[in-house]
């Protein structure tokens, strides 16, 4: 008779699916999301470029044991000033929940970068006014560029949501989170309606090779102990 295989392969869909429904969770034993934004758009970037993510750790745990332990979520909304802290969450479930032993920071991430936001202070700006943390989402670049030096193309970069009339190059940004609620390839050309794109082959293409990564390929990889 066969063992049971001790690996997990989903999408970062299924992953976050899974940490949106408090079914994977981090154990208390886990350090805080210590990424800055560079580090976010690093890590999207690498995985535009084919780059493997790495594998992870899990501690599956039966349900009798689950009320043991504190556990806590996986920060979405991430602010300087006010969001650092990972949230307590007590999850009641009668099927085995799924912690994060390795791959805190690569998940939440992704989280962030899919799912919610970034906000840091601003250059020589005062501490104590909220407006100068401005929130900031991970935006994919459209327009190809011509640098020879392929590492210092700008693929992903956090926007402020709050510039007013917002830059004359935003056309060329996709924002990253809003593949998650993409149907399918087919409404790719209805996001860039209405965009000035020189070349909107090239940025379908982008468009849907960030689809195929986040709702096909089953990147994240995550050796399972269980206990």
């Amino acid at each position: 008779m066969a063992s049971e295989q001790p690996y997990r392969s989903e999408t970062i869909r299924e992953a976050l699916r899974a940490i949106a429904k408090e079914e994977l969770v981090l154990p208390a034993i886990q350090r805080e999301f210590i990424w800055h934004g560079e580090q976010v758009c690093s890590l999207f970037d690498s995985l535009l470029r084919g780059f493997p993510f790495g594998t992870l750790l899990y501690w599956t745990v039966a349900p009798g044991n689950i009320r043991e332990f504190k556990w806590y979520d996986f920060i979405r909304e991430w602010h300087e000033k006010k969001a650092t802290h990972n949230k307590r969450v007590e999850p009641f479930t009668d099927t085995p929940l799924s912690a994060v032993l390795d791959g805190q920071q690569r998940l939440t991430a992704l989280n962030i970068g899919l799912r919610g936001s970034m906000a840091w202070k601003l250059p020589r700006a005062r501490w104590k006014f909220d407006e100068n943390f401005p929130t900031r989402r991970l935006h994919l670049n459209l327009i190809e560029q011509q640098d020879d030096d392929i590492e210092t193309q700008r693929q992903f970069e956090f926007l402020r949501e709050d510039l007013d009339p917002p830059p004359p190059d935003r056309g060329q940004w996709f924002k990253v989170s809003d593949i998650m609620h993409m149907a399918g390839k087919e409404s790719i050309p209805a996001c860039l309606e209405g965009r000035d794109l020189s070349d909107l082959g090239y940025a379908e293409g982008r468009i849907g090779r960030l689809y195929d990564l986040v709702h096909k390929e089953p990147l994240i990889l995550a050796y399972e102990e269980k206990g």
